[in-house]
């Protein structure tokens, strides 16, 4: 599956992940809209 938008709760566009196969970074964010942490990944493994 792709996300190809995501907002915080007052509709502010928030950015996306860098996921393309297996390898990249997935970002996490509370409600407000504020980076909770940032996942990297490799080979489909949390790094």
């Amino acid at each position: 599956m792709k996300v190809t938008s995501c907002f915080d709760n007052k509709g502010n566009p928030l950015k996306l992940d860098t996921l393309k196969n297996g390898n990249g970074k997935v970002y996490y964010y509370f409600e407000d809209g504020v980076l909770d942490i940032t996942v990297k990944y490799k080979k489909d493994l949390e790094q």
